[in-house]
Formats: structure tokens, C-alpha cells, sequence
């Protein structure tokens, strides 16, 4: 009676909060939607395939509210630490959890977070685990084939000296293959029990079953991910795969969020081992892994070996009639198009083995984590001041121990790692929930100069977990309904020297404060201010002296939905860049449109972008793509681009894609001059087309 009385009073509550939320959107349109949001909060590049993956394989095998632990909670990556747990206590204090209405009683979980979950999750009572049959699986499992190919209109230096000399000339630098980019991929999965797949790639440029690529694509990636085969077997991982852990700074493949407009999402959420499905040809394991479920312990051994791109040199010893080869930098970029890049192109071979040990309690987690690695041929960095911390030799090793623990509101959260060279690396977490509408994060790390992680990637200003001293805080408050005010605060220090910074000891700052207004349930802004001031080498001839960058950004963004067919974004944004006795200033301005009739399958996305700004001053903007590609370009010199997106169903087996875009330029006739991607004309213009088909 208790319990029923108070779930009456909370429908009862509810039903205004409720009325607020916007269903309408179908699935597609939530997904797309939360994975801009990401990218538009982050001032890092981002890999989106993992978010879509998961937010994806969430729709169609939805979360049980009632039995999802911290970890699947974590995958819904909208959703912060404070959130879940408030989740978790709600269920453990009243029980199950009747009706979806009772979200809007739990701390945190405001109309517009209840709408991004409520797509991704359903109530039930718990089920077993049932043993996997593979006849079972085959038939009911889901199967989606994915084919693209996009092109540059122009034509570009790269192609046309390609078409005006002797195909077996092997000293004019040119690309040998064609101007397209080719993607395939292959999805199977059961529920989220079994998910498979073939990712291959061509890059424009590349040759395809001919040349050196006889084989058809340059990359292949394959993997298969059994999740719970049972009770003691949580997860079997076999192929190509990804492995997270702790908070970074030893083992970190994929999304990791930095510093963003989610200001207190600072803490990374480790999945553990799990597949890999991306492009990118170096960040990932290959070889196989598993993680056993012991109580509370979770072990997780792997294993991996690879080829990767890297630049060999070779040092011939006249003395002993020998040579010696060595690796002067590892190459990430996966281009394959000409004789030198050819020549780059699986030169190093890679071993890793890695275990991790955590214990998850109900608060506490902790863990172990290691990982050792050996290349078939040393490594020895270049000679520029930045690079003589660099890992150097065959074989290296990282170790670390982490740990995060709530208490009551409160966690706290670390991790401390040592790299086989004795370098340390330190992270220490808090977050504070100092009232209910006023939220606190704090966060300190340490990389020495000497520290290196390969797969690494622990939260900084860097990219790499190396060389860096800071304390970030940050600030979310509510003040009143409709309002949401962000800011962050991050001071940092580089104790050695860096890329274009020749001295020790420098220092930099970030602010961000943005104010979010929501007056309508169709109706939102928001402004946002971004200070950013660097240490950067200033050259004089052969004199290097180090000063004080400052970039500025002010962004006013509004949308509005004018109907459930019709959304409106209109965004204005200014920056300003000063550098020694160098001061830029620029201006952008778009506007998107996105159309879904009523009467018809599909969705239409137009934007129009005005913008003037210099190099140092440029903009980025998330874009509209085709599913699995994702656009952020960059803006600067004067001119405008526009892109149309078109997606139609014909029926719920087969899909397609059509993006169209271009971009002018008023103050030049010649666009990347120099370069094999040269084009004599003042526009870009590019084509994407998509195909996809399930059964």
C-alpha cells in the first residue's frame, strides 16, 4: 500500500513534467541529434562511431531500468555519474521501478534528459541469462550492409599529373590511385549479446586491386564481441578490438570526452574490452581478449599483434658489412596514396599484452592495469628539443592503479601509472554536488616529461599523456527554471619543452562559460564565451622566443522547432586571435534547416554559411553527414559553403544517403596551393552518396 501510494503521487506530479517531453522524433533523428550535441560541446576531435554504435545497439536491445548496473548506464553517454547514481539509489530505496513517470522525481533528471532516455530504455522484470544457441542467433540476429563512396569535383593536382605521365614512373610524386573514397561495412548483431563485423576503406587516392592494393581495399578490420556467454564468461572479444580502463593513462582506445560545454563530464566511464568497427589504422588492438567475472572481480587478459606504418631508416655499417634499421616516427594517418607513402606502409611490427583486474563494489571500484609492448624494430626519436623525452628501444610497459568511490552525492576518482622508464603520471578526481542546483568538479593531473603510454589517453590539454601539470574546476548551476549556466576553469603547466614551445616551464589557461535559456519545449539557446591563452614559439632566424598566444570565441546558437517536420538553427559566432604584433579577427554565420515531411520517408538537411576570418582566427562546425561519416570542417579565409543532405527509406530494409556540398571562396583562385590536393579554382565541392540495407 505504501509503495502504491506513493507511485500515485508521483504519476499525479509527473503528468506536467511529462506533457513537456517531445517523443516525436523517430529514432534516427535521436540518435543523429545526440551525437551533434557531443560533437558541438567538444573542443577536441571526436570519433563518433563508438557513440553511434552504442547509442544504436541501445535502441533496438533497450536497457531494463530495472537490472542496468553503473556500467551499461555509463554507455548512455548523456547521462553523468551523479545521475546514475541517483538512479541506482532510487531503485535500491523503492524497489522496481513502475513507470517510466518516476523519473521525473529522481535528482537530476530534468524533461530534456528524460527525453534522450526514454528512446533507449524500458522496464521489465529481471531475466535470466539464457545460454547462447548459434542456430538461435543466426536466425534472429540483425544483418546491415553499408556501402559509400564520396569524391572531390574538382580536379586536383595529385590526379592530373597522374593522367599526363608514364604509369611506371616511380620519381614524380603523385597519387596512383583514383579520386574516390570507398567505404564498406558488414553489422551483425543479437540484441546486445552478439555483435560482428567487416569495416574496409580506401582513402581517395589509394589504389584499388591494382598497384600495391591488389588485395582490393587498403584497410580490413574484423571483429566479433560475445557478451555474457556466461555466468563466469562476461565477454569474449576476437579480431580487432578496443580496451578502457581506469581513467586513461594506461589503456584508452576510442571516445573519450575532453574538455566540453558538459563541464562536469570529466571522468572517463571504462567498457573494458570491446570490438572495434572504426577507420582509424593505428589506435586499436588485434589478437583477442576476454574478461572473466569472478563475484566482483572482473580479469581481463588480451593479446595483439599488428603491422603499422612507421618511417624506417637505415644505418649501413661499412666496418662489420651490416646495417641497422630503426623507426624515426609511427605514422597514424593511414594514407597510402603515393610511392613514399607506400613505402611507409606496414614497416613495424607490433606485440602487446595486457591484463587488467578490477574489483567493482557497490560503491567501490578499483583496479590493476598493465600492458607491455615490443616493435620488431627500435625506435629512436628525432632531435628537436620536444622529441628527447620521446620512448625510445623496442620494448616498453606501463602499469597503473585506479580507483573511484561514491559516498553519498560524492565521488571521488584516480589514477596513478608508471611508465618501464620510471615516468609517473598521476590523476585525482572530485566531484561535489554543493545543492541541488549547483554542481561542482575538480580535477588535477601530473604527466611528467618522461612518461609515455602508447594507448593512453588521459584527460589534459595534450593529446598525449605526457609533459603536462594542471587543475581544472568546473561549474554547473541552475539558478531558476529554463536557465543552465557552465563554466569551466583550466590552468596548466608544461614543465619540459614542447612542439613549438623551446622552453621549460610555460604555462596556459582555458576559460569556457556558456548560458543555456530554454523558454519553449520548441524554443532554446544558448551563448558561449571561450578564452584561450598558450605559450608559442616566436622564431627570429635561428632564435626561438617563447610568447603568450590568445584566442577568443563568442557564439550565440538558437533553435527552434517549428513543428515536428520543421527545425530551425541559426548560430552567429566572432573570434579574435592576437599573437606578438599579430591580431586576427572573424565572423561566421549559418543557418540550417532541417525538413522531414509528413507524407514521406526522409529527411532534408540545407545549411548556409557566410563567414571572413584568417587562419589563426578560423571556426569548426559540426555537420550533418551521411550515417557512420561524420563532418567538422574548418572556416577561414572569406567566403561561404553550403551543404544538402538527403536521407529516404524506401522501407525499413533498405536506406540511402545523398550529400551535396561546396565551398566558394571570395579572396582566392587557388584552394590547399602547393600540395597534391591543389585545386586552380576559388571552389570545393564535394559528393557522398549511401547505401544501406538490412535483412
Amino acid at each position: 500500500m505504501k509503495k502504491a501510494a506513493v507511485f500515485l503521487i508521483i504519476i499525479l506530479s509527473s503528468l506536467p513534467l511529462l506533457a513537456q517531453i517531445d517523443t516525436t522524433l523517430f529514432p534516427a533523428e535521436i540518435i543523429e541529434n545526440l551525437a551533434e550535441q557531443i560533437v558541438e560541446n567538444s573542443e577536441e576531435e571526436v570519433n563518433l562511431d563508438e557513440i553511434v554504435d552504442d547509442l544504436t545497439t541501445l535502441y533496438q536491445n533497450k536497457l531494463n531500468l530495472n537490472t542496468a548496473t553503473f556500467s551499461q548506464l555509463a554507455q548512455l553517454h548523456f547521462l553523468d555519474d551523479a545521475q546514475i547514481r541517483a538512479l541506482l539509489d532510487y531503485r535500491k530505496k523503492y524497489g522496481l521501478i513502475i513507470s517510466l513517470g518516476e523519473l521525473t522525481v529522481i535528482n537530476g533528471f530534468t524533461p530534456d534528459v528524460i527525453n534522450n532516455l526514454l528512446p533507449f530504455v524500458t522496464l521489465a522484470e529481471p531475466e535470466k541469462i539464457e545460454p547462447l544457441r548459434p542456430d538461435f542467433v543466426l536466425y534472429h540476429g540483425r544483418n546491415e550492409i553499408y556501402l559509400r563512396d564520396q569524391f572531390i569535383l574538382e580536379p586536383q593536382k595529385g590526379y592530373i599529373i597522374r593522367d599526363t605521365i608514364p604509369p611506371d614512373d616511380t620519381t614524380t610524386n603523385r597519387y596512383l590511385g583514383n579520386r574516390h573514397k570507398i567505404y564498406f561495412r558488414y553489422k551483425f548483431t543479437y540484441r546486445d549479446r552478439v555483435l560482428a563485423g567487416l569495416t574496409a576503406e580506401k582513402d581517395a587516392g589509394e589504389q584499388f586491386f591494382h598497384g600495391a592494393q591488389k588485395a582490393g581495399f587498403d584497410f580490413y578490420s574484423a571483429h566479433l564481441q560475445i557478451n555474457r556467454l556466461s555466468r563466469r564468461l562476461w565477454r569474449v572479444v576476437v579480431g580487432d578490438f578496443q580496451a578502457q580502463f581506469g581513467q586513461g593513462l594506461v589503456l584508452w582506445n576510442g571516445f573519450a570526452m575532453g574538455k566540453s560545454a558538459y563541464v562536469l563530464d570529466i571522468r572517463r566511464r571504462p567498457q573494458g574490452l570491446r570490438k572495434y568497427s572504426s577507420t582509424d589504422e593505428i589506435h586499436f588492438f588485434r589478437g583477442i581478449g576476454t574478461t572473466a567475472k569472478l563475484g566482483q572481480w572482473y580479469v581481463s587478459p588480451f593479446v595483439s599483434y599488428k603491422k603499422i606504418d612507421g618511417s624506417l631508416n637505415t644505418i649501413i655499417d661499412t666496418l662489420e658489412s651490416g646495417y641497422e634499421q630503426y623507426i624515426t616516427s609511427l605514422e597514424g594517418t593511414g594514407y597510402h596514396r603515393t610511392f613514399s607513402e607506400i613505402g611507409r606502409r606496414h614497416t613495424v611490427g607490433e606485440t602487446v599484452l595486457g591484463l587488467d583486474i578490477t574489483h567493482k563494489g557497490e560503491r567501490l571500484h578499483w583496479g590493476i592495469t598493465g600492458i607491455g609492448y615490443h616493435y620488431s624494430v627500435p625506435l629512436q626519436p628525432g632531435t628537436a628539443l620536444y622529441q628527447q623525452q620521446n620512448f625510445q628501444g623496442q620494448t616498453g610497459a606501463n602499469i597503473g592503479a585506479n580507483w573511484f568511490y561514491m559516498w553519498r552525492d560524492i565521488s571521488f576518482f584516480g589514477e596513478a601509472a608508471m611508465s618501464s622508464n620510471m615516468g609517473k603520471a598521476t590523476i585525482l578526481g572530485l566531484t561535489l554536488p554543493l545543492h541541488y542546483r549547483l554542481q561542482m568538479v575538480m580535477l588535477y593531473r601530473y604527466y611528467s616529461p618522461d612518461y609515455f603510454a602508447f594507448y593512453g589517453s588521459g584527460f589534459g590539454e595534450g593529446s598525449r599523456s605526457q609533459n603536462e601539470q594542471g587543475f581544472y574546476t568546473g561549474l554547473q548551476i541552475l539558478p531558476m527554471p529554463k536557465w543552465k549556466i557552465s563554466v569551466y576553469f583550466d590552468r596548466y603547466r608544461f614543465p619540459s619543452f614542447r612542439y613549438r614551445i623551446y622552453q621549460p616551464q610555460t604555462w596556459g589557461n582555458e576559460l569556457l562559460a556558456q548560458i543555456d535559456y530554454f523558454p519553449l519545449r520548441r524554443l532554446k539557446m544558448y551563448i558561449r564565451y571561450k578564452n584561450e591563452i598558450k605559450p608559442l614559439n616566436l622564431s627570429t632566424g635561428q632564435i626561438y622566443q617563447v610568447l603568450m598566444s590568445e584566442r577568443r570565441y563568442l557564439r550565440y546558437n538558437l533553435v527552434y522547432s517549428a513543428s515536428n517536420q520543421l527545425r530551425l538553427t541559426t548560430r552567429l559566432e566572432l573570434s579574435y586571435y592576437h599573437f606578438s604584433d599579430e591580431t586576427d579577427r572573424g565572423v561566421l554565420l549559418f543557418q540550417d534547416i532541417r525538413y522531414k515531411p509528413s507524407t514521406l520517408p526522409m529527411v532534408v538537411y540545407w545549411r548556409f554559411a557566410l563567414f571572413d576570418a584568417p587562419y589563426n582566427a578560423r571556426f569548426f562546425a559540426y555537420e550533418n553527414d551521411v550515417l557512420y561519416a561524420f563532418s567538422v570542417p574548418a572556416y577561414f579565409y572569406r567566403g561561404s559553403r553550403t551543404y544538402l543532405l538527403l536521407r529516404y527509406d524506401f522501407n525499413r530494409a533498405l536506406s540511402l544517403w545523398l550529400k551535396l556540398s561546396t565551398t566558394v571562396y571570395a579572396d582566392r583562385n587557388v584552394i590547399s596551393e602547393g600540395s597534391l590536393n591543389q585545386t586552380n579554382s576559388n571552389h570545393k565541392s564535394e559528393i557522398k552518396f549511401q547505401i544501406r540495407y538490412r535483412f
